[in-house]
């Protein structure tokens, strides 16, 4: 029995605007919501972990008009070990991104499980900004160092701040701590907002 198209379309990642700029731009935004370490269950955009970075990134577009913002709603809530279910919805992403906007640079904002994703695309992006990344022991180093920035809340209890600087002393890339504030990053938000806003301003360049 074949799958039927909009069977299929449910089953699909997608690209959801969050600002769409100029279209002449030469440089997205592309945000990456967290997750959780195992499950098949469907991302919905009503979902806290992606209404968070939604949020972030239409706050953080306003430093940036011009540019489209966009975010990617991946297929389940997990990342499910080996599958590394969202990291193969990133890359049809950047695929995409591709196919549709020839020679346009990507610059990553991710947080939690979307940072780990964010550093491993590597070098296929322009920037990435991991925020409070997940990172867990053997986690490949990102192989673009200039152009990645981490931070994270020294109380989150989520995902661990020490983990993320080792990471970032290994990768030799700036680790930025947000002191007092956990992982969904409502405490000192202004904080988190300026880190972000102040990497744009240098990955847009």
């Amino acid at each position: 029995m074949s799958v039927s198209s909009d069977h299929a379309a449910e089953l699909a990642p997608r690209l959801n605007w969050l600002r769409r700029g100029d279209p002449s731009a030469r440089t997205v935004v592309l945000m990456l919501p967290g997750g959780r370490a195992r499950s098949h269950q469907r991302v919905h955009r009503h979902q806290l972990a992606y209404l968070r970075v939604a949020a972030l990134g239409r706050a953080v577009a306003r430093s940036a008009p011009e540019v489209p913002f966009l975010q990617l709603q991946y297929r389940f809530r997990g990342w499910n070990d080996g599958e590394a279910d969202p990291l193969a919805d990133a890359h049809w992403a950047m695929r995409k991104l591709a196919a549709e906007r020839p020679g346009t640079s990507v610059v990553v904002i991710g947080h939690s499980m979307g940072g780990r994703v964010g550093l491993r695309l590597g070098d296929q992006v322009s920037g990435v900004c991991a925020l409070a990344p997940w990172i867990v022991p053997g986690e490949p180093v990102c192989r673009a160092p200039g152009r990645a920035v981490i931070a994270h809340g020294t109380s989150d209890r989520w995902t661990d701040p020490r983990a993320s600087h080792a990471y970032a002393r290994r990768a030799g890339i700036p680790w930025y701590p947000v002191e007092r504030s956990g992982h969904t990053m409502l405490r000192r938000s202004r904080t988190w907002r300026s880190l972000v806003t102040t990497f744009l301003a240098t990955a847009l360049t």
